[in-house]
Formats: structure tokens, C-alpha cells, sequence
């Protein structure tokens, strides 16, 4: 994997990439809509209105899994696909510890929990980037960018993902701003 300093929704990165994955915690509303308040799949949702639907469409189907979502119009005729790299579980209806959960919320838990409240899974993490590997190989991709997944609304410190995702090889390019 490489890392690199540039905002993934760039024009200039949609441009040179052949995919993006956006950071997902595969909660759905009662309006059928992903939850996409923050991070990387908050501004998704500003720069592409109405994308949120088609998550919650994907993900309703397919599962909380690394899904491509969809292909989406570049500020020029060039295309880009959209892909959904879970790194919090989906809504749970059972009980949680409460290490698990973003200290922010703690006073919050209640029942069905909703993912965008968990801290990132590291082995979700892994299961997942695992996954985009094999989707990045199905499709031959050459350049996928991803944020640094589960390290900022997700509570964990890079150095332990980066280590439990060190099998992505130079197709793969972390962003960072």
C-alpha cells in the first residue's frame, strides 16, 4: 500500500483512480437511507446527493460487506466506482460491551445500538480490506483509494490498522489530508 496526502473526492483523484471506498457502518434508517453523518462518507453524501439511498439499496441486498456500490459521474465523462469497506459492525439488537463502544456515546446506549456508535473492528477491518483485494482483482483494477479505515470516527490509532492491513500491495492507495 502507498500513502499519500490528497483529498480523495478530488476531481483529480476521481479522475486517476478506478475506485474509492467509502468507510461504511452498514446502519440503515427508517427512511432507507445509510447513515453517512461523518468522515469520508459524509462528504460522499454532500458532493453526491442521494448516494446514501443507493448504500442502504446495496447494502440491504448484498449484506454489511465490502460491496461495489455504484459508478458515479466525475466532473468530466469519466466514471468512478464506489465501494463500501465496513469498518463498524451493522445495527446490533443484542447487548455490547461497553469497551466497544465510542466513549462519546456511552451515556447513549440503547437498544437496537446503531453502528455509527461502535468503534471500529479490527477484524472487520481486515475481513474487509481482504474482500477489496479480491474485488480490486475480479475487476483489475490498478488504483483504489481508501481513507485510513477505522482511524478517524472510528476510534483507533493508524500504526495498529496499518500493521493489520499490510497485505495491500501498491494498488492501494491510503489518503490522507
Amino acid at each position: 500500500m502507498i500513502e499519500e496526502r490528497r483529498n480523495m473526492l478530488s476531481t483529480d483523484s476521481l479522475t486517476h483512480s478506478n475506485a474509492i471506498c467509502i468507510t461504511t457502518n452498514g446502519s440503515i434508517k427508517k427512511d432507507r437511507t445509510l447513515v453517512m453523518g461523518a468522515g469520508i462518507a459524509g462528504s460522499l453524501k454532500k458532493e453526491f446527493p442521494g448516494i446514501d439511498s443507493v448504500f442502504a439499496q446495496k447494502i440491504a441486498k448484498f449484506g454489511h460487506k465490502t460491496l461495489l456500490i455504484t459508478q458515479v459521474n466525475i466532473r468530466s465523462p469519466q466514471k468512478c466506482n464506489i465501494v463500501s469497506l465496513p469498518t463498524k459492525p451493522g445495527t446490533q439488537h443484542t447487548f455490547i460491551s461497553e469497551y466497544q463502544v465510542m466513549n462519546r456515546y456511552k451515556d447513549n446506549v440503547r437498544y437496537p445500538m446503531q453502528g455509527w456508535m461502535y468503534k471500529s473492528s479490527l477484524s472487520l477491518i481486515t475481513k474487509s480490506a481482504r474482500e477489496l483485494v479480491n474485488l480490486t482483482d475480479k475487476h483489475k483494477w490498478t488504483r483504489v483509494l481508501l481513507p485510513r479505515p477505522g482511524c478517524s470516527n472510528g476510534g483507533l490509532q493508524w500504526n495498529i490498522v496499518k500493521e493489520q492491513i499490510s497485505f495491500l500491495d501498491n494498488r492501494f492507495i491510503i489518503c490522507s489530508l
